[in-house]
């Protein structure tokens, strides 16, 4: 057996996190991205179940590249992510 794990987990799309995040995205972007449920496991299981966390997952790339031997994400991505992020950091601390 290879890999970890994970029960499932889940937020609600109304959450003020899920909210936040979606309107930084849109904000930085022009656009908000889907929500939408993910068919994998990850450690957002852990942090919302086991930490009791507000977890959602955002970030740049395609799943399908995810710890595979050719596991890539790109660097625009990567910058615009970081930027919305900023924004969403911004938007809760105001």
């Amino acid at each position: 057996m290879t890999g970890a794990r994970f029960g499932s987990s889940s937020i609600d799309p109304g959450h003020p996190l899920v909210t936040t995040v979606a309107d930084a995205a849109a904000g930085v972007t022009g656009s908000r991205p889907r929500l939408v449920g993910a068919p994998y496991g990850c450690d957002m299981a852990l942090w919302t179940r086991v930490g009791g966390a507000a977890t959602l997952v955002y970030g740049p790339g395609d799943v399908v590249h995810a710890h595979a031997a050719d596991e890539q994400v790109s660097l625009a991505e990567t910058a615009t992510v970081s930027n919305v992020l900023v924004e969403a950091i911004r938007r809760i601390l105001a």
